[in-house]
């Protein structure tokens, strides 16, 4: 890939992606993994050299995965339209965590897809204080409808 956005070196460019603060992929047409920084390494647990040329959903998704999510993901990005989702994903240790991720396809001088830009971010700390939110106020509407007199649902 050549990436000269403004003049920039790629050296300079790829030095910027290594430095974002997000886990970032870079993919082939066919979706499958041509680079990624240190931060999408962190997350996910997997090296380099063991995404290269993978796909990352068939390593990242697994048994509690929402198959409606990853089906969205992939009905976008085969219409080479970008797609924003957060979803559960594996890490190579076998634990999970959720991920915002948003993919884009970068197009050519032809039109045509060249390769395909992610960005994901674990928000798995976010989804838990929410969820706890959550449960907090079923509890106070639970116990305020006691103390009213309405029914409580199961």
């Amino acid at each position: 890939m050549d990436f000269h956005p403004d003049g920039a070196s790629e050296a300079c460019f790829k030095q910027m992606l290594e430095q974002f603060p997000y886990g970032i992929v870079l993919s082939d047409k066919q979706r499958r993994v041509t680079w990624i920084n240190r931060n999408f390494s962190q997350m996910c647990g997997y090296e380099f050299h063991e995404l290269l040329g993978m796909c990352p959903a068939t390593l990242l998704q697994g048994a509690e995965t929402d198959p409606v999510t990853s089906l969205e993901m992939k009905e976008s990005l085969d219409a080479d339209k970008p797609c924003h989702v957060q979803i559960l994903n594996y890490h190579k240790n076998g634990s999970t965590y959720w991920a915002d991720i948003c993919i884009c396809p970068v197009y050519g001088d032809q039109e045509e897809v060249e390769f395909y830009f992610g960005v994901s971010r674990d928000v798995t700390l976010e989804r838990e204080k929410s969820e706890g939110i959550n449960d907090y106020l079923m509890m106070l509407y639970n116990r305020l409808s006691r103390v009213m007199g309405y029914p409580v649902p199961d």
